[in-house]
């Protein structure tokens, strides 16, 4: 072995076996107390071109999706992931709910955010089997539900909060802020281009 070699061998060696201490956090972007978090939430979405509803309660989540639906003059169908429970959902406003197992064919999809971050406006989306990825990227609508209790201020405490549960990181983690859009073609603002064209949001106030 050479003595440069050596050398460097050693250093990294010295640096491997040394403690690693997280640097302290970056100063946040703002402050908020936590019951205007969900309101945050809604701003910052909504300036990326996202919808959103706060609702009292579950029982409300039906009438939100049906409003979302009229006014994007789309079908009364939507597809649920099967991590919801259909039985739960009403349907006195004349939306059909089914399971959807092809998301390519599903024009609208109901899913399930983890988590919801306040100061940048995005809805956390583990992958499993019971919310697979390709429901947040395949349907031309994209429905979320989220409860007001599972917003957190900052970034860094929805990653950690994916990190301590049962089921430890997924495989996939999408974050998700606003529609699917791009201007790279001419500058010409386009969505829909790799992903939903509409993102609805909406937030349960008494989710649990």
């Amino acid at each position: 072995m050479t003595d440069s070699r050596a050398a460097i061998l050693s250093k990294l060696d010295k640096s491997s076996s040394q403690k690693w201490e997280r640097p302290e956090r970056i100063q946040p972007g703002f402050v908020t107390q936590s019951g205007e978090l969900s309101e945050q939430l809604k701003q910052k979405l909504q300036a990326v071109h996202a919808s959103v509803d706060i609702v009292p309660s579950a029982g409300r989540v039906e009438q939100s999706i049906a409003d979302f639906l009229q006014r994007h003059q789309s079908p009364m169908e939507v597809g649920v992931t099967s991590g919801i429970d259909i039985d739960t959902l009403a349907t006195d406003q004349g939306v059909v709910f089914y399971p959807c197992d092809d998301f390519a064919a599903c024009h609208t999809v109901l899913t399930r955010s983890a988590y919801g971050i306040a100061e940048t406006g995005t809805v956390v989306l583990p992958s499993s089997l019971q919310h697979p990825t390709l429901a947040n990227f395949l349907p031309d609508n994209c429905i979320v539900m989220l409860n007001e209790a599972d917003i957190v201020p900052y970034m860094e405490e929805a990653l950690l909060k994916v990190q301590s549960c049962d089921e430890g990181m997924p495989r996939a983690l999408n974050l998700i802020s606003g529609p699917s859009k791009t201007a790279d073609i001419e500058q010409t603002l386009v969505y829909g281009a790799h992903g939903p064209i509409q993102l609805h949001v909406i937030v349960i106030i008494n989710g649990r």
